[in-house]
């Protein structure tokens, strides 16, 4: 900590970003960047380690509107923080350029898990919330084959990654169309979160 500024070091940072933006405009080029958070690298602590804090980083930049997030499984998770939580909100922003999905284990370093293989039921629940979002942006599988496999293996895991996200989509349809689980969400008041709460604002 002694030998940076964290706020100069996010001036530099930002100044980075703004060039790179500045110049995509200046040649004409349709282009949009993508910051990808994470909270460490092995070692060290990152700038921009969750998506919150990249959010609150766009929002300081000269062209926040060419600026978004590449959000990944693993990093979000490695901090032991709901990965889908911060994509919603990633979509409420209107900031999800594109997406990589993976899976890991709470307090580890990246791992890059088949997609899936730890935390199913997180993984069943981005899936639905992409899909009941209507998402159409890329969808990465940034993951990594293991140690163990031959070359037709990985394109097994791969095809395997590929799989379980068409599963849980299938799922998700399922969760929609299920008559006791729509029951025990209407009891439980689900839709009554959409309404405002002083319809009419302040002091009424």
């Amino acid at each position: 900590e002694a030998a940076k500024d964290v706020r100069t070091a996010l001036d530099r940072y930002a100044e980075a970003v703004n060039i790179c933006c500045a110049y995509a405009k200046d040649r004409g080029y349709d282009l949009k960047f993508a910051l990808e958070p994470k909270p460490n690298e092995p070692r060290g602590d990152m700038f921009l380690p969750t998506v919150g804090h990249a959010i609150a980083f766009i929002n300081e930049l000269q062209w926040p509107e060419m600026v978004g997030l590449n959000p990944e499984f693993a990093h979000e998770t490695m901090s032991g923080l709901n990965f889908t939580h911060a994509v919603a909100q990633t979509l409420w922003h209107g900031k999800l350029f594109h997406i990589d999905l993976n899976a890991q284990r709470i307090g580890k370093f990246d791992q890059d898990f088949r997609f899936g293989s730890e935390g199913i039921r997180d993984a069943f629940y981005l899936v639905k919330l992409l899909e009941d979002s209507k998402y159409e942006g890329m969808l990465h599988f940034d993951a990594h084959a293991y140690r163990t496999e031959n070359a037709e293996g990985v394109w097994d895991f791969a095809r395997g990654c590929m799989r379980t996200y068409l599963i849980l989509a299938e799922k998700s349809r399922q969760f929609k169309q299920d008559k006791e689980i729509q029951a025990a969400l209407k009891a439980a008041m689900f839709d009554k979160l959409a309404e405002p709460t002083s319809p009419n604002g302040f002091g009424t």
